[in-house]
């Protein structure tokens, strides 16, 4: 009976820290070179520039996500972006991003 109540237990702090992470707006993916929105929506415009910076940083596969953060947006990489192309893309979504739900 100790074990479900523990089995239990878990269950229900993973369900709670799973409520307050961040959820992603949108998630983006870039697999042997091809760019795809896996989840929400983004522009054809974001789109072109995740596309114009990959070519540059020749980067072949990675992910992009949009995360509610105090009412606004943050984008985060993963480690294929090299800081460079993670700032090129950052300084073009404040400039023509959204902020907020």
């Amino acid at each position: 009976m100790t074990y479900v109540y523990a089995v239990m237990g878990l269950g229900l702090m993973w369900a709670i820290w799973k409520s307050s992470r961040p959820q992603a707006h949108f998630v983006v993916r870039i697999i042997q070179g091809r760019i795809e929105t896996t989840a929400g929506k983004v522009t054809a415009a974001f789109l072109d520039q995740i596309r114009v910076v990959a070519e540059q940083h020749k980067i072949q596969n990675g992910e992009i996500r949009g995360m509610y953060f105090t009412q606004r947006i943050q984008l985060k990489f993963s480690m294929e972006f090299s800081s460079e192309a993670a700032q090129q893309l950052r300084n073009w979504w404040v400039l023509h991003g959204w902020s907020g739900r």
